[in-house]
């Protein structure tokens, strides 16, 4: 025989503010510091790798450092929060799932493959992404993202 114990409702209630927490906190200051994060590796392993002389880089205007370009998508069930750079080109988007066969292949992707490009030109993959996640996650700075600001908005709480 199995016995059910309900929680205590400030139980509840506390863990229903510590979820609401979380969501917010990952959502806005987790988001913001991995859109920071993603921006500054396009600088270090995107741009200052050549300098093109097919094309104009767009950087904050449009490039792949346009935090607008950034696409932030969060799971509430898993607390999983995903950010995608999915700077696009429409006049080269035909070109792109013509030679890929990947109709989502976005810029961005190609630079991180490094290719297939609409011009002459061999560049080296160049990816942005994954080494930024790594050091947001191998440096802690998700966690201590995630514990200050639920220590400052859950009244001093730490663990």
């Amino acid at each position: 025989m199995a016995i059910t114990i309900p929680l205590c409702p400030d139980l509840q209630a506390f863990m229903d503010v510590l979820d609401m927490a979380i969501d917010y906190t990952m959502q806005h200051e987790v988001r913001d510091l991995v859109n920071s994060t993603i921006i500054s590796f396009v600088y270090e392993r995107v741009y200052k790798q050549y300098t093109p002389h097919v094309y104009i880089r767009w950087r904050e205007q449009g490039g792949l450092s346009d935090v607008n370009n950034l696409n932030a998508t969060y799971d509430v069930q898993t607390k999983t929060l995903t950010v995608q750079d999915v700077r696009d080109d429409p006049d080269t988007v035909e070109w792109r799932w013509k030679k890929s066969g990947d109709p989502d292949m976005t810029v961005a992707d190609i630079v991180e493959k490094g290719g297939p490009y609409s011009w002459r030109v061999r560049i080296k993959p160049r990816p942005f992404h994954q080494p930024a996640e790594d050091y947001l996650v191998r440096g802690g700075f998700i966690d201590r993202a995630l514990t200050n600001s639920l220590a400052a908005n859950l009244g001093g709480w730490s663990y």
